[in-house]
């Protein structure tokens, strides 16, 4: 990889952590909502066919104007990228969090594979956005995300790896013809339309392997992990009873995480379990740390600033669907740069 290429890859990343930072600060509320059922360089994206048993494939011939439309469902290729759109959603809002006047909260819920060689980060904030029947565009809105209770598509993503999450946008009460619109390279060109059609729909995600999708190697509860300047192990993994006030959603359950971190460098070193912890299920749906779970859980996050071999231990708490499998903890010890690691954990 190029000093160019590094230093594109590390930015974009950083947008995509801007991102996942905002939205989870405008998530934090006892209780989430519930959720909706190479390089890029001018390269024409293609529907290579079906994700499943999903709608049709539509291709559309590009044209030197305009990108290819295609329909929700479709399986699309462009660049480093296979993706789908599985449907979107309106969102009633929640309590202090509602549409503006004259607005309201929709949610598209994309899938990604990366099919590269090398790690790629995903950002919703720079390449996904909507737009109407009258080329208004729409960006990501940190209301609407917070109403979603929903983890976004975004960050580092390995060769082969699946990844799914919902991009929340505020829109007007009488916009339609909404397009979904995705920019494959933030320093680039190529992008692709899928068209949402004329209200909310929502498809299943394919139960098998998706075109392009690898295996992702994982480790071991009570596996000692070295990655970077930090040592990990993961200790267990748990079901949190809720309480009178904090408490899942119907059809969610609470989870926590016990974990140790050491610093294994010379120089200080600080951990953020909103920054850099998260878990993923077998959809390839990610779930960050929610606020109501780990105050249920009464433990403490393992964050701060660790000295040289200073170790902190600690649960990190998400709350998930109760019908979720596959459960993978995923440790990025790099803000910065590629390197994440995963831990497999008992359903």
């Amino acid at each position: 990889m190029g000093h160019s290429e590094v230093w594109r890859a590390r930015l974009a990343k950083s947008a995509a952590l801007l991102s996942l930072v905002l939205a989870c600060l405008a998530c934090g509320r006892a209780s989430g909502a519930s959720q909706v059922g190479q390089e890029a360089g001018g390269s024409t994206p293609q529907a290579e066919g079906l994700i499943g048993t999903l709608g049709a494939s539509a291709q559309v011939p590009p044209s030197p104007t305009s990108p290819p439309v295609y329909a929700i469902g479709d399986d699309i290729h462009i660049g480093d990228w296979n993706l789908a759109v599985l449907g979107w959603a309106e969102l009633p809002g929640t309590a202090g969090n509602t549409p503006r006047s004259g607005q309201r909260f929709v949610a598209v819920d994309v899938v990604f594979i990366n099919v590269s060689q090398a790690p790629r980060s995903l950002s919703p904030a720079l390449q996904m956005s909507l737009k109407d029947s009258t080329n208004r565009k729409y960006d990501l809105n940190l209301a609407a995300q917070a109403a979603s209770g929903a983890g976004l598509p975004n960050g580092e993503v390995n060769p082969g790896e699946r990844v799914r999450g919902q991009v929340g946008y505020q829109i007007p009460q009488d916009a339609t013809g909404l397009n979904f619109v995705f920019d494959a390279a933030v320093f680039g060109s190529g992008k692709v339309v899928v068209a949402l059609g004329d209200g909310p729909q929502a498809l299943d995600a394919p139960s098998g392997p998706m075109p392009g999708e690898q295996t992702q190697a994982a480790y071991a509860i009570g596996d000692i992990i070295d990655t970077g300047n930090l040592r990990l192990s993961v200790h267990s993994f748990r079901e949190v009873a809720g309480t009178t006030i904090f408490h899942p959603e119907a059809g969610d359950r609470f989870v926590a995480v016990d974990l140790t971190l050491t610093n294994i460098s010379r120089s200080p070193l600080s951990v953020s379990s909103l920054l850099q912890m998260k878990l993923k299920d077998s959809t390839g749906r990610s779930y960050n740390l929610h606020l109501g779970a780990q105050a249920a859980a009464g433990s403490s996050a393992p964050d701060g600033e660790l000295s040289p071999n200073e170790s902190i231990r600690g649960e990190v708490a998400y709350q998930v669907p109760q019908a979720a499998q596959g459960l993978i903890f995923e440790f990025d010890p790099n803000l910065i740069g590629f390197g994440k690691v995963r831990v497999a954990l008992a359903r």
